[in-house]
């Protein structure tokens, strides 16, 4: 007997347990609207407009992801019941183009080594990035936001004009557009704040056509005029030579300055001439009159999210989360405790994750609680994990997982069909032994495994002009002996997940 038949007899339109990534699972997409089955989300959660700092491990499977998906999917539901107590949400959850361009910064003979040069900067500068890039794609129309309206996004043009000027700059240092870097985007953006300004470098251009203009028309009139001609152009030469040098010295001095940014601002992909080409676009005393980051200190870069967090509080934007997941799947870190290490010992600094307006989720592997409980004391007082919502470990129970499994088999159902137990599919087995049976699989995941080989070794084992549509207790008996098998050899580093 297939598969197919066993579950139509069930009116199942849907394998409830062949899904093994959240991301993927439109199962688990159709399920979230339902009571959370784990009893630490709300702790990891928290409020959305005063929001904490979560630090979760979890062994692979245990549902990190899922909980990621979750959050944003409240996060939603919250902004839009919430107009003006938004919550801006951050995804920092593909790493990989960050540690690219440290490695193409740092240039190491091996490139796994520059995830030991990896600082909180770095970190700061990439979250940053997805910040405002996210922003000035709502802002240009490049995306859309059920919450962040473009009648709601107009109040950026209202913002007094050193706000307005904060996100320009922000936009120089940090905007990276999918489509790539673009003039014509910082045209857009410059008309959309109302930002008319002549900067220097334009006020020489025009000074200096105005100078060579005027000396021609002098040379055109001099003869009717009786004026000398060659003191003219002597004054004129002076003139157009200094405002020549001038501007000339105005460009080596943006030239200079983009250098010093870019060798700090390491995960930002900008060469010495754009970004000196977008640093002329502002007026000098508003230039100098914001900070950059022309060194390794960390307090720059707080400002800038402490601005970023004022200019979008224009919109009604109150608090901002980040949320960081999948920090074992970089291609340079290919699931290496070591270089995960590395990569993110960084964050666990409680300046970060104690932000005004911002709470940080961390969402971590396993691997790593095994090596913080070797740290010294001097690591946890910088950390301060105590005060960040700390789960040493995501854990699920039988009950839980009997629960969840029974969600998804409801909801691969027909619409009308009369509601059944995880119970029914199976003679002379009750609740208390399928929860023993799952309690063994520790996870969503392996739970997942289980009850699809339970369900396919039935049907292996069932004739299709004889179907039987209850698995007999042998079969989840004999599956689960295999499967706590299995998962207890990757506990112990046997075996793969």
């Amino acid at each position: 007997m297939n598969i197919e038949t066993f579950f139509a007899h069930w009116d199942v339109i849907e394998n409830p347990f062949r899904a093994e990534e959240a991301k993927d699972d439109p199962v688990y997409r159709r399920l979230m609207d339902q009571p959370v089955a784990h009893p630490d989300f709300a702790k990891i959660f928290g409020d959305p407009e005063h929001p904490d700092t979560s630090v979760v491990f979890g062994e692979k499977g245990t549902g990190k992801t899922a909980l990621k998906l979750l959050m944003e999917q409240r996060y939603r539901q919250h902004n839009q019941r919430h107009p003006d107590k938004q919550v801006y949400v951050v995804r920092y959850d593909d790493l990989n183009p960050a540690i690219d361009r440290v490695v193409r910064h740092l240039q190491p003979s091996n490139p796994a080594d520059a995830l030991k040069a990896f600082r909180l900067q770095d970190h700061l500068d990439a979250i940053l990035s997805r910040a405002v890039t996210s922003l000035l794609d709502l802002v240009m129309g490049e995306a859309e936001d059920p919450a962040l309206t473009p009648k709601r996004l107009k109040a950026l043009r209202r913002m007094d004009k050193r706000k307005r000027i904060d996100l320009y700059l922000l936009a120089i240092l940090y905007d990276h557009p999918p489509s790539g870097h673009s003039r014509q985007r910082f045209r857009d953006l410059a008309r959309f704040l109302r930002l008319g300004w002549l900067t220097t470098v334009n006020w020489n251009k025009a000074a200096t056509a105005a100078a060579v203009a005027a000396w021609l028309a002098a040379l055109i009139a001099a003869p009717f005029l009786g004026l000398p001609v060659d003191i003219l152009s002597l004054v004129f030469g002076v003139v157009i030579l200094g405002l020549l040098g001038a501007w000339g010295v105005a460009a080596i001095r943006l030239r200079w300055l983009a250098r010093k940014v870019l060798k700090e601002m390491r995960v930002i992909e900008r060469d010495s001439g754009t970004l000196a080409g977008l640093l002329a676009q502002l007026p000098k005393d508003d230039l100098t009159a914001r900070p950059l980051p022309l060194s390794d200190e960390q307090d720059i870069r707080y400002q800038y999210v402490a601005r970023f967090l004022d200019i979008v509080e224009e919109t009604g934007v109150v608090s901002l989360v980040v949320l960081v997941d999948r920090v074992d799947e970089p291609n340079l870190v290919h699931g290496d405790p070591g270089r995960i290490r590395s990569l993110i010992w960084p964050m666990l600094d409680n300046k970060f994750l104690q932000q005004d307006r911002t709470g940080l989720k961390l969402l971590l592997p396993i691997d790593l609680r095994y090596l913080l409980i070797k740290e010294d004391p001097g690591f946890f007082q910088k950390a301060r994990l105590d005060k960040q919502n700390f789960i040493e470990k995501l854990e699920w129970t039988g009950s839980t997982l009997y629960d969840v499994c029974s969600r998804r088999l409801q909801a691969c159902r027909t619409r009308n069909a009369e509601e059944i137990r995880l119970t029914d599919l199976f003679e002379d087995v009750s609740r208390e032994m399928l929860v023993d049976a799952l309690d063994q699989m520790h996870q969503p995941r392996d739970a997942f495994k289980f009850l699809y080989q339970v369900i396919q070794e039935h049907c292996r084992n069932t004739e299709e002009e004889a179907p039987v549509f209850k698995i007999p207790r042998l079969i989840l008996d004999q599956v689960r002996r295999q499967q706590s098998e299995r998962v207890q050899a990757f506990y112990r580093g046997l075996a793969p997940a």
